[in-house]
C-alpha cells in the first residue's frame, strides 16, 4: 500500500492543480459564517479535503472500527448506545458522516444536519468530554491515513490543516449545540427558578399573613383562656365556699337531727306518761264509783236510821240528829264524788287530746327527722359534688396552665417561622 500511495504522491501536484468543484454557501454575517472565517476554512481547504477523500474512503472501515473500539474504556457509552440504538447502525451513520466532511460542500443543509446530530447527542446524554475524546481519536486515525499516503511536506501540511479545520468546525457545531441546549436548560431553570421565587414570595407573604392572623387568633385565645382560667379559679373558690357552707349546714342538720331524735324520744315519754295518767284516772274512777256506792248506802242507812229514830220518839231524837248529819255527809260526799267524777272525765278528755296532740307531734317529728335525713343526704351529695367540681376545676386550671406553656412554645415557633419567612422573602426579593 505504501507503494501505491507513493505513486499518488508523485501525481500530487497535478491533483492540486486539477479543477475540483466545491461549494461554500454560508452567510458570512451569520454566526456559522464567522466561525468558518475565524478558523480560516476556505474553498482551497474544501478542495484539499475532496482530493484526499479517496484515501479516507479506502480506510473508512478501519477508522470507524477504531472509533468504536474506544467505547471499551467507558461502560456508560455502551449503555447509551444500547438504550438508543446499536453499534452496527451507528457505524453506518458514522461512515456517511465522515465521508460528508470530505465532500467539499459546506452549506446550510450541512450545518442543519450537523446541528441535528449534535442535538441528538445532547438528548441521549452523551457528555462533551467523551465527544471530544472521540474527535481526537478520529483525528488520530485521519492523520495516520494522511501520513501513510502523502510524502510531500507542503501538501501534507495543507491536508492536515484542512482536516483539523473541518474537525474543528464539527466540534464547534457540537459544542455550540451543547451550549445552546445548556443555555435553554439554564434559561428554563432560571425561569422556573424565578417562578419558584415568585411562588415562594407569594406563599411566604401568604404564610406570613396566616401566621400573623394565627398569632392574633392565638393571642385572642390566650385572652379567652385567661377568662376561662379566671372563671375556673372563681368556680374553685365558689366550690370551696359551697363545700364549707354545706359542711356547716350538714353539721347544723346533724344537731337538728339529734334534737329531733331527742324530741321524738320525749314525745314517746309524754305519750307513755299520758297512758299512765289515763290508767290512773280509770283507777280513780273505780274508787270514785266505789265511794259513790258507799255514800248512797250511807245515805240509805241514814234515812233508815231517821225513820227508826222517828219511831222511837223522844228517845230517838238524838239518834235522828246523828242520822241526819250522816245523811248530809253522805250527800256532800256524793256531791264531791260527782264533782271529782266530772274532773276525772275532763282529765280523761284532756289526756285523750294530749295523746292525740302527742301522736300528731310525734308524726311531725318523725317526718321532720326523715326530711332532716334526706336533707343531710342531699348535703352529703352536695359536698361530694363540690369536691368533684373543685377537682375538675383544678384539672382545668392545670390543663390551661399546660396549654399556656405549649402556646408560648407555639408563639415562639411562630416567631421563628415568621423570621424565616421574612428572610426567605428578602432572599427571594434579592434574586
Amino acid at each position: 500500500m505504501r507503494n501505491l500511495f507513493n505513486k499518488s504522491k508523485k501525481s500530487h501536484v497535478n491533483l492540486v492543480e486539477q479543477d475540483v468543484e466545491v461549494t461554500m454557501n454560508v452567510d458570512e454575517d451569520s454566526s456559522f459564517g464567522k466561525q468558518l472565517q475565524m478558523v480560516y476554512l476556505t474553498k482551497e481547504d474544501l478542495i484539499v479535503l475532496k482530493q484526499i477523500k479517496p484515501w479516507v474512503v479506502e480506510n473508512i472501515e478501519e477508522i470507524v472500527k477504531q472509533f468504536y473500539k474506544n467505547l471499551e474504556f467507558e461502560s456508560s457509552l455502551k449503555e447509551i448506545i444500547e438504550e438508543n440504538s446499536s453499534v452496527e447502525r451507528l457505524k453506518k451513520t458514522l461512515i456517511i458522516h465522515i465521508q460528508e466532511m470530505f465532500n467539499g460542500t459546506i452549506d446550510q443543509q450541512y450545518y442543519e444536519k450537523r446541528k441535528k446530530i449534535a442535538y441528538i447527542h445532547f438528548k441521549i446524554g452523551l457528555e462533551p468530554k467523551w465527544y471530544m475524546c472521540a474527535f481526537q481519536d478520529l483525528m488520530n486515525s485521519l492523520l495516520k491515513v494522511l501520513n501513510e499516503n502523502i510524502s510531500d511536506k507542503s501538501y501534507f501540511y495543507k491536508a492536515v490543516s484542512a482536516t483539523t479545520k473541518i474537525l474543528n468546525v464539527e466540534q464547534q457545531l457540537v459544542l455550540d449545540a451543547y451550549q445552546s441546549e445548556v443555555q435553554q436548560a439554564h434559561d428554563k431553570q432560571e425561569q422556573e427558578k424565578a417562578e419558584l421565587h415568585q411562588k415562594i414570595k407569594d406563599t411566604s407573604e401568604d404564610l406570613a399573613a396566616i401566621f400573623q392572623e394565627s398569632a392574633g387568633s392565638a393571642q385572642s385565645l390566650v385572652h379567652q383562656l385567661e377568662d376561662i382560667l379566671s372563671s375556673a379559679q372563681q368556680g374553685t373558690e365558689t366550690s370551696e365556699n359551697v363545700e364549707r357552707s354545706s359542711q356547716n349546714r350538714r353539721r347544723d342538720l346533724q344537731e337538728h337531727e339529734k334534737q329531733m331524735e331527742q324530741m321524738e324520744e320525749k314525745m314517746r315519754g309524754i305519750k307513755q306518761e299520758s297512758s299512765s295518767l289515763a290508767d290512773i284516772s280509770k283507777q280513780i274512777e273505780s274508787i270514785v264509783s266505789m265511794v259513790t256506792d258507799i255514800a248512797e248506802q250511807t245515805n240509805l242507812l241514814a234515812l233508815n236510821a231517821a225513820i227508826e229514830a222517828a219511831r222511837a220518839g223522844e228517845e230517838g231524837k238524838g239518834f235522828a240528829v246523828v242520822a241526819d248529819e250522816v245523811r248530809k255527809l253522805a250527800e256532800q260526799t256524793k256531791k264531791s264524788v260527782s264533782n271529782v267524777t266530772g274532773l276525772i272525765e275532763k282529765t280523761n278528755t284532756q289526756v285523750g287530746k294530749v295523746t292525740g296532740y302527742v301522736d300528731d307531734v310525734q308524726q311531725s317529728v318523725t317526718g321532720s327527722a326523715q326530711n332532716m335525713k334526706e336533707i343531710h343526704q342531699f348535703f352529703e351529695e352536695l359536698v361530694e359534688k363540690m369536691k368533684q367540681a373543685k377537682g375538675h376545676n383544678n384539672t382545668i386550671e392545670s390543663e390551661i396552665e399546660q396549654f399556656f406553656h405549649k402556646l408560648d412554645e407555639v408563639n415562639q415557633t411562630f416567631g421563628q417561622i415568621s423570621t424565616a419567612i421574612d428572610d426567605l422573602v428578602d432572599m427571594t426579593n434579592n434574586k
